[in-house]
């Protein structure tokens, strides 16, 4: 159906997430695991399969990064200007106004609308704002601590997947496809475990 098909991206982003919210009033189970292996393993391998699979030029990753941080630049020129408006100061405030929510709904919307190249680009822009949550947004609520960056597994898996991609080298077909498999899975967990997060919120 014509009517149907704008809303094809996005149905299947919103039925996953309706099905964690489903399942949280069936069964309540903890989340840590599962964030772990996202966080861990999953997301890892998602970044680097979809930074070796389609060519990726410079001049891309150059545009993607200062996007990035023109809305960082932008978002933080009008945040210090609405503290200094009203005089409200708060660091919980900043970092959620500041740090979009790139990953959950992000991915799989690039991916259901752009298909592969989407999915490459948007994990770069995940990639990037991740990046800036754990160095800037620790900083932001820590005064310091930004060295938490170099625990994340996905900042070597991008630079290693951009490296191989830049230089043309291809990964064998035995290592790619069980990462390929295991970073797909990235995009439901996700999306359930959001679904489930909003049955549970207060």
């Amino acid at each position: 159906m014509d009517v149907v098909k704008p809303l094809a991206p996005v149905i299947p982003v919103f039925l996953l997430i309706a099905l964690g919210f489903l399942f949280a009033r069936w069964k309540k189970i903890d989340l840590t695991s599962i964030t772990e292996i996202l966080i861990y393993l999953a997301a890892p391998c998602l970044a680097f399969t979809s930074l070796t699979t389609k060519p990726l030029f410079v001049s891309d990753i150059v545009v993607l990064i200062a996007g990035v941080l023109g809305i960082f630049l932008g978002v933080g020129i009008l945040i210090a200007l609405y503290t200094l408006l009203f005089r409200f100061r708060s660091r919980g405030f900043v970092t959620p106004v500041l740090f979009m929510n790139a990953g959950n709904m992000g991915i799989p919307l690039a991916l259901f609308a752009f298909g592969e190249p989407g999915l490459q680009r948007a994990t770069l822009l995940f990639v990037a704002i991740s990046i800036l949550q754990y160095s800037l947004g620790i900083y932001i609520l820590n005064s310091g601590g930004w060295k938490e960056i170099f625990r994340l597994p996905l900042i070597y898996a991008t630079f290693l997947g951009l490296l191989l991609n830049l230089l043309q080298i291809s990964v064998p077909g035995p290592i790619f496809q069980p990462l390929s498999l295991l970073g797909y899975s990235t995009i439901p967990l996700m999306l359930i475990s959001l679904g489930y997060r909003l049955r549970n919120i207060p």
